[in-house]
């Protein structure tokens, strides 16, 4: 088989040596047959063995035609010829060329000999452009074998990129030019995310997945990735890998998540998959999950089915947006300590340990300020967050009760050593769910607001409890909590079922609470300030809250006169101080914290129909309230123009 590969080689060789343009009708066809031979046996495994020995017959055959394929051929003028043309080669010959190309690149030797050949990677890429644009167009009715050789061309591409150790960068002398040449791949497959091939969108998400992946030492700065990855951000891509995340099936969901997980690594990343929606999307995700019943824990007893499924995707890409602090506000307002909270309960009555591990990494990210301490207080997280916990502590002793047994009922030395290994992987697992567990409870405790520190009182035996408060504020390193964690899964049965109850209260008073708000609601507003009744929060922002609110009679306590927007704007105690009780008046705006000074100067003197009217500011309990006409009337926004 070696020999007749070998002849194979030497008849095509001598066809490769003559110019494309110059052959005959017979020595085209011929080399069409030996091209379509050759191709066969590669996807065969026909020389496999031979081409990684250097000095085998078939090793430099192969070698010296792949130089003529790439040289000769695809470099030629004919072959770089606008397709159609009369100049240009016929397309079924660029085909072949391209699938011999493609089969022989399975091999590093020949991916390492196409970076050698100079300027070989651009003609590839330039290539790559012509034909994918003329896919894009639909044009395959005017041009043979249009989508055939831009799924070649993909593929060749998705191979030279997805090499991971790009071995060719270290000792090329042509390192600048051929970087270059590698980046422009990208470009094709930003474009190419729209097509509905599916071979195509797997290699274009192949291809920026590579491009978003430094190669070699990751201390070593790549201008050329750096540039590549700051593209992808500022283009639409991130629209279509959300839509790919909503709306197709696996693989290609799993695909577009890897690249979207990359693109949130990079600051300029995260912005565009924010401004493209990923909050509205993972969200969003996460509740049909919720209310299609694919993740109930009473009917689907497995643990980590799901790992690559949808939701898994979605809680893993939430974990990374929230890292943006403008998107825990809004996530927030989209009612994400809800949905997280129902998935946790979910993952610890189906003791699933992935998701819980994915769910509260989601939770530590909302609960990194007071407001997001307190919200997860009020939806009853921390109820279940110790219900994770007590599961963490019996999922551990239940191993290791059954090591226990087994070792001694006189198994043997290889399965005492088996129990052994399991016990040790086991408790690697649990300390490391546990730690991501009690950073989440953390967090929330660092909520300075009394309501939520109370939640903690009685919760751990002394020593734990003495170990958490030690771990300190919002300590996102997870290796801060490994001591905890380890004491945790130690502890005796007693303690724990001492802290079961002690949530358990938590969860009764949790329950009570929400009835009274219930109650409240439907009675009197949620709070009263200078007069005036806060009845609801019609927003939030980074920095405070719009609350809307009515005005009291002072004749008629009971009678509301007046209905008013007020901005509430919290400030640090710092700027607070010697502020308490203080009223705007127009001599007196720099009394207020510097900070929104400015702001009340030039609201009191804007007055005009089209503009919501100033009433008022006043600082009180560490905030400046400013008082405003509540516009009732909606702004319908011209839609934008078609230019």
């Amino acid at each position: 088989m070696a020999a007749e590969g070998e002849a194979r080689l030497r008849a095509l060789q001598r066809l490769l040596d003559v110019a494309p343009e110059t052959l005959t009708a017979d020595e085209a066809h011929e080399e069409g047959v030996f091209l379509e031979a050759l191709a066969m046996g590669l996807a065969n495994g026909e020389g496999k063995a031979e081409m990684h020995e250097q000095t085998s017959e078939y090793h430099r055959l192969s070698t010296r035609v792949f130089a003529s394929l790439i040289g000769k051929r695809i470099m030629s003028t004919s072959y770089r010829a606008t397709p159609g043309s009369r100049e240009a080669a016929p397309p079924g010959s660029v085909l072949r060329v391209l699938q011999c190309v493609r089969l022989l690149l399975r091999h590093e030797n020949f991916v390492t000999q196409l970076h050698a050949i100079i300027g070989a990677t651009q003609v590839l890429g330039d290539t790559f452009r012509v034909y994918a644009d003329l896919h894009l167009q639909n044009s395959n009715s005017h041009f043979a074998f249009i989508d055939e050789i831009t799924r070649e061309l993909a593929s060749v591409f998705k191979k030279i990129t997805g090499e991971h150790d790009h071995r060719w960068r270290r000792d090329s002398r042509n390192t600048t030019e051929n970087e270059t040449d590698f980046a422009g791949a990208h470009l094709m497959a930003m474009r190419l995310l729209s097509t509905k091939d599916p071979s195509l969108l797997a290699s274009a998400l192949v291809i920026l997945r590579a491009s978003l992946t430094s190669g070699g030492d990751p201390k070593q700065r790549d201008p050329t990735r750096e540039d590549s990855t700051q593209q992808i951000a500022n283009s639409d891509c991130a629209y279509h890998l959300l839509k790919m995340l909503r709306e197709y099936s696996a693989p290609f969901d799993a695909m577009a998540g890897d690249v979207l997980r990359q693109l949130l690594v990079t600051s300029e990343g995260l912005d565009g998959v924010r401004l493209a929606g990923g909050m509205r999307t993972t969200l969003a995700m996460l509740s049909s999950s919720l209310d299609g019943g694919s993740v109930d824990a009473q009917t689907d007893n497995s643990s980590d089915d799901d790992a690559h499924g949808k939701t898994s995707l979605a809680l893993s890409l939430l974990s990374g947006i929230l890292k943006h602090r403008a998107c825990v506000v809004e996530a927030r307002g989209r009612d994400a300590c809800g949905v997280l909270t129902k998935l946790l309960r979910v993952s610890v009555l189906g003791n699933r340990p992935t998701r819980l591990c994915q769910t509260v990494s989601a939770l530590a990210e909302l609960a990194a300020d007071d407001d997001g301490g307190e919200a997860l207080a009020s939806a009853n997280t921390v109820f279940w967050l110790g219900k994770a916990l007590v599961m963490i502590h019996g999922t551990y002793g239940s191993i290791t009760n059954g090591t226990s047994a087994g070792a001694g009922a006189g198994a043997g030395a290889g399965a005492e050593a088996d129990a052994a290994r399991t016990e040790k992987k086991t408790k690697k697992q649990t300390v490391a769910t546990a730690q991501r567990v009690f950073r989440a409870l953390r967090f929330i405790f660092a909520c300075e607001r009394a309501r939520v520190r109370s939640l903690f009182k009685l919760l751990f035996p002394q020593l734990l409890f003495e170990m958490f408060i030690d771990v300190g504020h919002y300590q996102h390193e997870i290796g801060s909590y490994v001591g905890i964690a380890e004491v945790w899964v130690s502890l005796p049965p007693n303690a724990v079922a001492d802290t079961t109850r002690a949530f358990e209260l938590i969860d009764k008073e949790a329950s009570t609470s929400e009835n009274e708000t219930k109650v409240t609601q439907t009675v009197t507003p949620t709070r009263v300030v200078r007069g005036y009744l806060l009845t609801q929060c019609l927003g939030e922002g980074a920095f405070g809250k719009v609350h809307k609110a009515c005005r009291v009679d002072k004749q008629s306590p009971g009678r509301q006169v007046a209905s008013r927007a007020i901005k509430e704007i919290r400030l640090d105690p710092e700027n607070a101080k010697g502020t308490d009780e203080l009223s705007v008046r127009a001599d007196c705006v720099s009394c207020f914290p510097a900070c929104v000074a400015t702001e009340v100067a030039i609201l009191q003197k804007l007055k005009h129909p089209n503009i919501v009217a100033f009433f008022e500011a006043f600082v009180e309990k560490n905030a400046v309230y400013i008082v405003m006409e509540l516009a009732t009337v909606s702004i319908s926004h011209p839609p934008p123009s078609a230019d």
